[in-house]
């Protein structure tokens, strides 16, 4: 199994990776002692300061939740407590076909369009947790309910793509992509909450999203004020006031936490079942059943912790340039793991996959947008000139998934758009390939297909 396939199946079946890890490291909740790095001997000391250095918190800051008037997170509770019901399950099964790539049958949009109409309440509570400036889940929220409420967002981004494709389907693409750019709150409220699996999902949301705004625009690119609606919709997305380099040093207090209760009470193999057993497996043989308050344990503990700030500190400074450098430290990090022999890795195998998931989503996301406007530029040309380019100007579309810039050729009575990838091999493929869930382009106009779920 691949790296970014582990991770996938990581984010699937543990939920959160870091809340999964503190379960896993120890049934015990941590309480209040003295801070870790002056308890704590080199290496993990050493690497603390590095952290502390680079500017990487170590505490958690005392942050007061806003206001409940200004919160969005009591809505997407009410919002779960929905659309995890068997009917909830049900309509989203009904409306997950028109948030895909292809155009689906009349007899799919009319079930879609009566479930919505029967869902009135869903809209109306996105509507209203979009007008939130912020996302907090507060320690009244139960974590299971935590967990619900953040998953259920991916539901929630299908919800708005299907909305938005009826009402392109009335005539109404402009409004459309206002129905678009407004359910853009959900990836940026899931974003502001802790944990790398929230910044995930709210990845994921934008590329539901994303993918359903490209679509409108292949449909409805002849209309002027639907290009520039997009092109201003795309824009936003790309203007996110929460980056993954500001995600990542969030995660630093979490690990050092983890990394406390490792040292404290040892690995567990209660709570999480073939997760507990598979981290426990690293653990070297002559440690298994020694005392976690003995000196070998807390040096080998030390060790382990060295090992994930590092990594840590690492991807924070990858995040900061372009993906494929980030990506291939994460290549790396999985070569390293397939050799064995590393058991101070114990911890970083838990999480690092949960940070590569992470950026992939994000960069794919961000390319989507990208690739909109470099669309929207097109489609504009058009407009003035009465023709598409012949190019574009590459350097005003910058490709965050390859770090190169989007590519683009006519094709056609239209033209494709396109992310190299971060291999930089990818080149928008012929109008005939289906393209892979790995490869971001948009081709103008939409191509009649069948319909297959994402």
């Amino acid at each position: 199994m691949s790296f970014m396939a582990k991770a996938r199946l990581s984010f699937l079946l543990r939920g959160c990776s870091l809340a999964a890890l503190v379960v896993v490291v120890s049934p015990a909740v941590a309480q209040t002692k003295k801070p870790l790095a002056s308890t704590l001997p080199s290496p993990l000391a050493q690497e603390l300061a590095r952290l502390k250095g680079a500017g990487i918190p170590l505490e958690a800051p005392a942050v007061p939740p806003p206001p409940v008037g200004l919160n969005a997170a009591p809505v997407y509770v009410r919002i779960a407590q929905q659309l995890t019901t068997a009917e909830g399950r049900e309509t989203i099964g009904k409306l997950a076909l028109l948030a895909i790539r292809s155009v689906p049958t009349a007899d799919q949009v009319s079930a879609a369009k009566e479930a919505l109409a029967a869902n009135a309440a869903i809209p109306a509570l996105l509507l209203e947790a979009a007008t939130k400036p912020e996302c907090v889940f507060t320690a009244e929220i139960e974590p299971a309910m935590v967990q619900r409420s953040l998953a259920s967002l991916r539901d929630a981004a299908r919800w708005v793509a299907a909305g938005a494709y009826v009402l392109q389907a009335e005539g109404k693409p402009a409004e459309a992509v206002a129905h678009l750019a407004t359910g853009a709150a959900l990836g940026r409220h899931a974003r502001q909450a802790t944990g790398m699996r929230a910044w995930t999902i709210g990845a994921v949301c934008d590329i539901i999203l994303l993918a359903s705004l490209e679509r409108v625009l292949t449909m409805h690119g002849s209309k002027p004020e639907v290009v520039r609606a997009a092109s201003e919709a795309a824009s936003g997305w790309l203007a996110r006031d929460v980056t993954l380099p500001a995600a990542l040093r969030r995660e630093a207090p979490a690990l050092i936490k983890a990394i406390d209760e490792m040292r404290d009470n040892g690995l567990s193999e209660q709570g999480n079942g073939q997760a507990a057993q598979g981290v426990s497996a690293m653990v070297p043989a002559s440690l298994r059943g020694v005392s976690p308050k003995s000196p070998p344990w807390r040096r080998y503990a030390d060790e382990v912790g060295a090992a994930l700030l590092s990594m840590l500190r690492r991807t924070v400074d990858l995040s900061e340039g372009a993906y494929p450098a980030l990506r291939q430290s994460f290549d790396t990090f999985n070569e390293q793991l397939e050799a064995g022999g590393k058991p101070s890795l114990v911890l970083a195998a838990a999480i690092v996959p949960q940070f590569a998931l992470a950026a992939e989503y994000d960069a794919q996301a961000r390319s989507r947008a990208a690739c909109i406007r470099a669309a929207c530029a097109a489609l504009s040309a058009r407009s003035a000139q009465g023709a598409f380019p012949s190019s574009l100007d590459a350097a005003a579309f910058p490709d965050p998934y390859s770090g190169a810039q989007v590519g683009y050729r006519r094709e056609g009575e239209g033209f494709v758009v396109w992310s190299p990838g971060p291999a930089g091999r990818f080149n928008g493929g012929g109008s005939g390939t289906a393209p892979t869930p790995r490869d971001v382009l948009l081709r103008y106009p939409l191509a009649p297909g069948p319909v297959q779920a994402r």
